[in-house]
């Protein structure tokens, strides 16, 4: 194995236990406090300093970074320990982070989490974080799951001796992955199917050509009823946001996020300008799909960026729940019916209309 994916597994270690065990606490944590309670829960007997060093230098030196930063975040966005590393100089950092800057850090990993490579004077919302560090060149990584986990910067000090910083987009990507897929104890291709989908493309345009239409949601629901599948089906109609965003592009991010937050999802189509219509497979419970329903227009309603401007999707959600018995031409009935009722009647998140077969079942 690669010295970057060693240093990535260490990194998943280190970070676990402060992102989890952190955002329990009510009282300030010092950095020292959470790196010993890291080590402690990744099997004790590790010197702390040894494996900071261990973690935060190899990464610098597989990118060719002078220095490494690491800063954890928990929810509501309270930061919990940053690590530094410049040289052989190791500093945990126990003074809290200002409100301002953590605002912006959290901010950016809510909005457009990913991986970026930045020149010394590349205009981004996280250079004010980055000249107070005095960083120049930098590699930033972020580590999100459907909330910020953290980020780590790599990079070199302005005015400071200068490493080639080398990490291309693909490689940016994969680290970021590792990284948070090692945070989150989780096998990656479940982990994937949660992240952001900003992880997965550097153009919104290039990753929005493929979005299936009505025409794979026609088939899709075929294939459902020839097999007697139980599935839910969740319609979103993204409404526009005035004087901001129309509805048609920011509902062509909405449709492109909504693939990768709930693993059981089958297929998600634009079926329409402003409607993304979500396929999850195998919801043969009805609790279930609508937990999962539930989850997908939580994140619908997570802020885009939009021509440079932060904008929160407005959606109204109808759901429908089949098992197979009815025809697909009469689900996408009812389906149409359940997303009109909740366009209808906005003080209602998701709009719930079962098939038949299942109403029966749902009332017994």
């Amino acid at each position: 194995m690669s010295e970057l994916l060693i240093v990535v597994a260490v990194l998943g270690l280190l970070g676990v236990a402060t992102s989890r065990a952190a955002g329990r606490r009510t009282s300030p944590v010092v950095a020292a406090e959470v790196i010993d309670d890291v080590l402690g829960r990744a099997g004790g007997g590790r010197d702390p300093e040894a494996v900071i060093r261990c973690v935060a230098g190899g990464l610098a030196a597989a990118v060719g970074a002078t220095r490494a930063e690491a800063l954890f975040v928990t929810p509501p966005n309270k930061a919990v320990a940053r690590v530094s590393l410049e040289g052989d100089h190791l500093t945990p950092n126990e003074t809290p982070t200002p409100d301002e800057l953590r605002a912006l850090v959290t901010s950016w990993l809510s909005v457009d989490p990913r991986p970026i490579d930045l020149r010394d004077g590349d205009a981004h919302p996280l250079r004010p974080w980055l000249d107070q560090l005095e960083v120049g060149d930098a590699i930033v990584i972020p580590l999100m799951d459907t909330e910020p986990l953290g980020v780590l910067v790599l990079g070199n000090r302005q005015g400071g001796p200068s490493g080639a910083i080398a990490l291309d987009g693909p490689s940016q990507r994969r680290v970021a992955v590792d990284a948070t897929a090692a945070l989150l104890d989780a096998r990656r291709r479940e982990l994937i199917a949660r992240m952001p989908a900003e992880w997965f493309a550097d153009s919104t345009a290039s990753r929005l050509e493929a979005l299936p239409g009505a025409g794979t949601l026609g088939r899709r629901l075929e294939m459902a009823g020839a097999n007697r599948e139980s599935v839910a089906l969740l319609s979103l109609r993204v409404h526009a946001v005035d004087g901001v965003a129309e509805a048609g592009p920011v509902a062509d991010v909405v449709a492109d996020r909504l693939m990768r937050t709930v693993r059981r999802t089958d297929l998600v189509a634009r079926v329409e300008a402003d409607r993304v219509v979500v396929v999850l497979a195998d919801m043969a419970e009805s609790d279930t799909a609508i937990r999962a329903c539930r989850r997908l227009v939580d994140r619908a309603h997570v802020p885009v960026l939009h021509d440079g401007v932060v904008v929160r999707p407005e959606v109204s959600a109808g759901v429908v729940l089949w098992d197979g018995h009815t025809s697909a031409q009469a689900i996408r009935a009812e389906l149409d019916a359940a997303e009109g009722a909740a366009t209808a009647d906005p003080m209602h998140a998701i709009h719930l209309r079962p098939s038949e077969v299942q109403r029966r079942g749902l009332a017994a």
